[in-house]
């Protein structure tokens, strides 16, 4: 544990120096995932939503830009394929019966894919028995169809309001990153797992007027997640030490405290496999693979709805695609590749005897 390793850097006398180094690591790692997220949403995805913006200026019955896409609408920029291809926008046919709200995609695509920067709005999917007056986003970077990199999203599924900022890795919460809740005005900073917190978090916990609350301890805790405890190595009591520490402009963490994260707290996370070169050019690769299947195939159906072999292909394409959207591993999505080989072979050889478009 690292409580217990700490403790015994000379019987525990370093334990405030590293946690301390610990805290200025968060703190420096906070900033510069701020200042990051900032140039993304008020620089980056402006300029793109303002293109976006261009394709709408005409109604969707004229605009040549203006397409079906599976059971969306789109317009925007496309490839050769006819698939979504640089910018644009989608809206989902996400409303229920009773629903008239679609949630919607703006943003940067490849080859039918939210692929770069982009923002997709839940509007269809919102907690308004509990959160009437909030529409829950994420915006940032996409792989793939999937929260990929750094990135902001709104969520409103508990009973209270949360707000993550930081990385994100297929579609989850993992990464370093700032998870607050609004309505407790909490928040927690470190590392996150499917936004579970990993090993050492900085807890801050704050009362109606801002000040640190008495009612739940602020500080540096030590998360062990298999016993669901967590201790506490340094405690912030009489002030808040996080909002005091100032980060000077030449910092760099001391080579002795990267080893002691990223080796010994940090050494299997960081090398887990879906951060990996190897798993992202393989999702996209089978993705857009994929993608582009489903598009071609699904071009049959008006003429073909009846013909059980050629249904029965078409709902294990969209499983397939589905298992491949949710693969974490490199292993796994090697035998998925193998899988979507067979389906586009599958697909070659009842071509001929589906009636044209």
């Amino acid at each position: 544990m690292i409580l217990e390793n700490l403790k015994e850097i000379e019987n525990g006398k370093h334990l405030p120096i590293i946690a301390l180094k610990a805290l200025f690591h968060f703190k420096f790692k906070h900033q510069q995932i701020q200042k990051d997220l900032n140039t993304l949403i008020k620089k980056k995805f402006t300029v793109i939503e303002k293109k976006s913006k261009s394709f709408l200026s005409k109604k969707k019955e004229t605009n040549p830009n203006a397409s079906l896409f599976f059971n969306a609408a789109y317009i925007g920029k496309k490839n050769n394929n006819n698939l979504p291809n640089g910018i644009g926008n989608i809206l989902y046919n996400t409303g229920g019966k009773d629903n008239d709200d679609n949630d919607m995609y703006c943003g940067e695509l490849k080859n039918g894919l939210k692929n770069g920067i982009g923002k997709y709005t839940y509007f269809a999917n919102r907690n308004i028995g509990k959160h009437p007056f909030t529409v829950p986003y994420y915006i940032g970077e996409w792989i793939a169809d999937s929260y990929y990199g750094l990135g902001k999203k709104i969520i409103d599924q508990f009973d209270d309001e949360m707000v993550y900022e930081g990385n994100f890795a297929n579609d989850k919460i993992t990464g370093f990153g700032n998870y607050q809740n609004i309505s407790s005005n909490s928040e927690m900073i470190g590392y996150f797992d499917d936004g579970t917190p990993i090993n050492l978090i900085v807890e801050i916990h704050k009362d109606s007027k801002g000040k640190l609350s008495n009612k739940k301890e602020s500080g540096l805790f030590e998360y062990d997640n298999q016993k669901r405890n967590k201790n506490v190595l340094m405690p912030f009591k009489d002030k808040n030490i996080w909002e005091e520490i100032k980060i000077p402009k030449n910092y760099k963490t001391d080579k002795a405290m990267l080893s002691l994260f990223y080796n010994d707290w940090y050494g299997g996370y960081v090398k887990w496999d879906v951060f990996s070169k190897k798993f992202k050019d393989l999702k996209i690769e089978l993705k857009e693979k994929v993608i582009s299947l489903m598009y071609v195939s699904n071009e049959y159906y008006v003429n073909n709805s009846n013909n059980k072999e050629y249904l029965k292909l078409i709902n294990n394409i969209n499983e397939l695609n589905k298992k491949i959207s949710s693969a974490d591993k490199s292993d796994d999505l090697l035998l998925l590749k193998n899988e979507l080989k067979k389906k586009m072979n599958q697909f070659s050889a009842i071509k001929g005897k589906l009636k044209k478009v």
